[in-house]
């Protein structure tokens, strides 16, 4: 069973949630839910959606502010480093590059699935045009026969392809085939990876 504290450790494994997130989930997940264990969390779940994308936009929103506040952080103690013995901090500027190394890391993989998600919403723009000039008929190719592509394309599947295409795909080879992409990459309709 899936409570308000395990909820809350599934994406805080490394570091404390926001407050406004713990007081959030504690206070909605306790609510009486009915049905099965999977409709009970579901509609749980569906009660968290807007007050988490709230807490979301108050306090992951700004991804860039850190990054820039960090850089900034950085370029002062390299320029103080150039100076005379008495004020060189060198420690301090690998940990604050390391730091800024994390963070940007962190606003390239946020930008970089936003991306990705533009993509998949808007699509490619010349899309329209191919689907149409799929969509209309050739007048050349009426009079075209079954016969006559067969001889053209010269290729029939081999025997026992019917029954591989046909058959029921189990759960395994889907995770086999999900799985095998990269974890930066995701399956688009055709199969091929963005």
């Amino acid at each position: 069973m899936i409570t308000a504290e395990s909820y809350i450790d599934i994406g805080y494994r490394d570091s404390d949630p926001p407050p406004d997130m713990v007081f959030t989930v504690t206070f909605i997940f306790p609510h009486a839910a009915s049905g099965t264990a999977d409709m009970r969390l579901f509609s749980k779940l569906k009660r968290l959606k807007s007050k988490l994308k709230e807490l979301n936009k108050s306090h992951f929103s700004y991804i860039c502010g850190p990054v820039t506040a960090k850089r900034v952080q950085l370029e002062q103690l390299q320029v103080c480093n150039l100076f005379p013995p008495n004020c060189r901090r060198l420690e301090d500027e690998r940990r604050v590059h390391t730091e800024l190394l994390e963070l940007a890391t962190t606003e390239s993989a946020f930008y970089r699935q936003k991306a990705k998600i533009h993509w998949l919403q808007d699509g490619d723009l010349s899309t329209r045009f191919f689907t149409n000039l799929i969509g209309s008929a050739d007048p050349g190719v009426k009079g075209c026969s079954v016969g006559c592509l067969k001889e053209l394309l010269n290729y029939s599947l081999p025997s026992g392809a019917e029954e591989a295409l046909s058959r029921v795909i189990s759960d395994a080879e889907i995770k086999e085939a999900l799985f095998q992409h990269g974890k930066d990459k995701s399956p688009s309709p055709d199969d091929y990876t963005a």
